[in-house]
């Protein structure tokens, strides 16, 4: 209602009141202290003109606006002042009077000209029959006691206020492992990223369920979550083009040599030389090349059709040899290994996967094929990745993961750090600020399915 949205003063309160009041007939005052809360709300007063029950409503609101009942609580105190001034004008101009009824004090309506405001009249018909304190309990938080151990690993910019709906909730910034079961001893619900959930800190606490920021679950003793009945929620999906794009990002870099030209720029060597262009690079086109992929699940199927967009060859090692795919090409690891221009790595770290690119398959790549690792770093042997790119045995690499995160000050890469055909980047492929979002928004799903009783997600 436009008028609403311009202008939230006493008149308009007044207003309200006093038509919330002759729709809904003798009005209790305390109920009036939840009319302005309700009304002032943009996404409430969309919703009520589409339900007929505040429950309705509400959970209509919810799913449009996350924040809705942590802020309609806050609310509900805020316009208290608001109310009764709105309320005090109303009996001043006369239009609502108050008569005793059975001990109580109640509102009633006198004729006025003040214009109908439908949204007023329909929640006094919602609100009919209820008191002040059932029309609050429609917005209490379940009562139970969720603890987010590592709130930074999603970054301090992206809201998770939301949870406030949920239960009650502890955020930590971030947790040490020998901190978990402390900080989760009476807990229902643990959110966190990389915490190790096992045995040893889940014993003897309350945890019902275990949700991931993230979509590997080696850190939960999944066995051990069956057999005390503990469910696991991770996420899926949500930075599939995120981490394709990175991936693409490494790539064309290193492809391209870019390392290189800007250094040759910003040290005055172009400045200085009679050329406009520099040759001693030598770069190929990406349709001139074989890009090989390890793992042709979401991301690599993701990173598969944007380098066919480029013309690129694609071929694909399947580390289950359960994908079957016929898109694009499958072949052994050997073959892939000899054959391919480009090698991305799009696989979950497993048994078969753990030091899949040791010395003896980097030995097989071609010396001038580039490497990029957006998986998990303990896929790849970082020693060897090393000695490959020292004795020009590898075109270059690209990681953006690591055996220890963060990397540790002796790794072996960061022996690498002059050389313009190493790019290392700190776990960020999945960490576009929308990626970021989508994924505190599916954690915040996957609790709420979990309060509805319903699967979602599950890994357990």
């Amino acid at each position: 209602m436009n008028l609403m949205n311009i202008m939230k003063d006493e008149a308009l309160g007044e207003a309200i009141l006093y038509c919330f009041t002759k729709a809904y007939g003798k009005v209790d005052l305390p109920l009036y202290d939840v009319v302005l809360p309700l009304l002032y709300n943009d996404t409430f007063r969309e919703e009520i003109t589409q339900h007929t029950s505040l429950k309705e409503v509400i959970s209509a609101c919810l799913k449009k606006d996350r924040l809705f009942i942590a802020d309609m609580n806050k609310n509900m105190t805020d316009y208290k002042t608001t109310t009764s001034q709105a309320l005090g004008m109303a009996m001043v101009h006369g239009y609502i009077t108050y008569v005793n009824e059975s001990g109580k004090n109640k509102g009633v309506a006198n004729a006025s000209k003040i214009v109908d405001i439908n949204e007023a009249e329909m929640l006094a018909d919602m609100l009919k029959g209820l008191s002040k304190e059932e029309v609050l309990s429609l917005f209490q938080v379940p009562d139970k006691r969720i603890v987010i151990l590592q709130r930074n690993s999603v970054g301090t910019d992206i809201d998770m206020r939301a949870f406030e709906s949920l239960g009650h909730v502890t955020v930590y910034s971030n947790t040490l492992q020998d901190e978990v079961k402390e900080r989760i001893q009476d807990a229902e619900i643990v959110i966190t990223n990389k915490n190790l959930m096992n045995a040893q800190v889940l014993e003897g606490t309350s945890v019902e369920l275990i949700c991931l920021t993230a979509t590997g679950f080696n850190n939960v003793d999944l066995d051990y979550c069956k057999a005390h009945h503990i469910e696991v929620r991770n996420v899926k999906g949500y930075s599939t083009d995120t981490v394709a794009q990175h991936t693409l990002t490494l790539a064309l870099n290193l492809l391209e040599h870019i390392p290189v030209y800007d250094r040759y720029i910003k040290e005055g060597t172009y400045s200085n030389e009679g050329n406009f262009s520099y040759f001693n690079e030598v770069f190929h086109d990406l349709s001139s090349l074989k890009w090989g992929i390890v793992g042709l699940g979401n991301i690599g199927k993701r990173v598969a059709e944007i380098v066919t967009t480029f013309g690129a060859e694609v071929q694909y090692f399947s580390t289950t040899c359960k994908n079957t795919s016929t898109d694009y090409n499958q072949v052994d690891f050997d073959t892939l290994l000899k054959t391919s221009d480009i090698i991305s790595l799009h696989c979950p770290l497993n048994e078969q996967t753990k030091g899949l690119f040791n010395r003896v398959a980097i030995a097989k790549m071609k010396d001038n094929a580039i490497l990029i690792n957006v998986a998990r770093g303990n896929i790849v042997d970082e020693e060897a990745v090393k000695d490959a790119i020292k004795l020009h045995q590898l075109g270059g690499i690209g990681f953006d993961v690591f055996k220890e995160e963060p990397m540790l000050k002796d790794n072996p890469l960061l022996k690498l750090k002059d050389y313009d055909n190493v790019i290392l980047t700190p776990h960020i492929a999945w960490a576009s600020i929308e990626a970021r979002k989508r994924c505190v928004d599916e954690v915040y799903l996957n609790v709420q399915a979990y309060l509805l009783h319903q699967k979602r997600n599950n890994v357990v």
